[in-house]
């Protein structure tokens, strides 16, 4: 830090600098040629009023007192009477501020001269007699004026350089110290340091918190997509390895005529369990892309729960479980196919984790403070409380050998985790082991 802060005020010292030097020489040259420019401009209408006053005056005569001047007069029919540089690689009467003065009465032009690395300036004023005085000088070009003032101007910004390197050292010095004090950025205390930089101390701590809470964050979700990557792969192996042997036993001639519609009975169980699977998978792949864009409309919740339990019923039937829905009408401003899948886990789950003849309550209303709930409620095995905070996890079953009887892939609860977070909806749980569970989720 002590470099770069180094470095970067010696380079706003070089910048300054710089730009600085680049001022003085645009000004003076700015300067010097406006001063020369008005002496030409002067001198053209000085010796344009004696030339008009006195028909008698020679020009000649006249321009000796031009120091560093050129003088000419143009006659009326553009040949050129008099010129005091008749070799200055153009002619007086060919000059566009000549041309310019005959229709107004004045001209001037300023040029460069490549040839001669050259800046000059020039007037022509129209005399009573329609001639034209043409005055010209050289003006000072950047290039000179450099070369004139170059060498104390370079002097002086080399001390003002050196200078600055002093002074640079001091101050990164002093913005460095403070902070080389309190390198422990822990801590919750920062009186012994400046107040300034207390706020940016500060700051640095509570990001130093943050990067450390969002490592651990991404090592808990590596070792959770770890985990999934070992689950999807033993969950889509369990049925495929059972399709396949089936499958062999049937090509290879192995299994009896009797026993082929047995197998392909199972054959047809497993890949209904594989696609269950399959589609759950990319019903939690499309969850997880939060840049998605849902449509959200008003949605009747007690309409989706009644709809949801009409789907459900033969499964229920099959098990003599017994599903109620009730409530009052509540509307939720949310995506209708992701709360029907919402709805549709919870009672799904409720039956399968049921016991016979047991039953299952849907409730839906509104609460004091206006948001809307639904809540599901079973009198099935229940979950442990030790069990609680991981059933939203995914593939995570309380009891494994239940799960696979009832053809379940341990997603639903985790599609419905992932559901309620982008309804901006909280999830309620309670159970008690051989009693039942209730599900609630509260849409804010």
């Amino acid at each position: 830090m002590y470099k770069k802060i180094n470095r970067n005020l010696r380079f706003i010292a070089i910048f300054t600098l710089i730009i600085t030097t680049a001022f003085v020489f645009v000004t003076c040259c700015t300067i010097s040629n406006t001063r020369l420019r008005g002496e030409i401009k002067s001198s053209a209408l000085l010796l344009a009023d004696v030339l008009n006053s006195d028909s008698e005056a020679d020009l000649s005569d006249l321009s000796d007192s031009l120091t560093d001047k050129r003088a000419a007069l143009i006659s009326p029919g553009g040949s050129v009477i008099f010129d005091s540089s008749p070799d200055s690689g153009r002619s007086a009467a060919l000059s566009p501020e000549v041309a310019q003065a005959r229709r107004s009465g004045f001209g001037d032009k300023p040029r460069f001269i490549p040839s001669r690395g050259e800046s000059v300036y020039s007037c022509a004023v129209r005399l009573n007699d329609g001639s034209v005085l043409l005055i010209a000088a050289v003006t000072n070009s950047l290039w000179l004026l450099f070369f004139t003032i170059g060498i104390p101007v370079g002097i002086m910004a080399l001390l003002i350089y050196l200078l600055s390197l002093s002074i640079s050292a001091r101050i990164t010095e002093n913005i460095i110290r403070p902070i080389e004090k309190s390198y422990s950025f822990g801590r919750e205390n920062y009186d012994d340091v400046y107040v300034e930089i207390q706020p940016f101390l500060k700051r640095i701590a509570q990001q130093n918190k943050e990067i450390r809470s969002n490592i651990a964050e991404l090592k808990r979700a590596e070792k959770m997509r770890r985990e999934f990557s070992a689950n999807v792969s033993h969950e889509l192996k369990t049925p495929l390895t059972s399709i396949k042997g089936y499958s062999q036993l049937i090509t290879s001639g192995i299994a009896k005529a009797g026993d082929i519609p047995e197998f392909a009975g199972k054959i047809e169980k497993e890949a209904g369990r594989l696609i269950i699977l399959i589609d759950d998978i990319i019903k939690l792949s499309d969850l997880d892309e939060n840049d998605t864009v849902l449509e959200k409309t008003d949605i009747d919740l007690l309409g989706i729960a009644r709809d949801c339990a009409d789907r459900l019923s033969g499964l229920a039937g099959q098990r003599g479980v017994t599903i109620t829905v009730g409530g009052s009408g509540a509307v939720v401003q949310s995506n209708a196919h992701r709360i029907d899948e919402l709805v549709y886990n919870l009672i799904d789950n409720a039956v399968k984790y049921n016991r016979d003849g047991g039953s299952v309550t849907v409730a839906v209303g509104t609460g004091s403070g206006g948001e809307s709930y639904i809540t599901v409620t079973d009198t099935g095995i229940g979950i442990p409380e030790k069990y609680l905070d991981r059933i939203f996890e995914r593939f995570f079953r309380v009891d494994k050998s239940r799960s696979k009887k009832i053809n379940g892939t341990g997603l639903g609860l985790s599609i419905v985790k992932h559901i309620a977070i982008i309804s901006n909806a909280d999830i309620d749980v309670k159970s008690e082991p051989g009693k039942g569970t209730s599900f609630t989720v509260t849409f804010r």
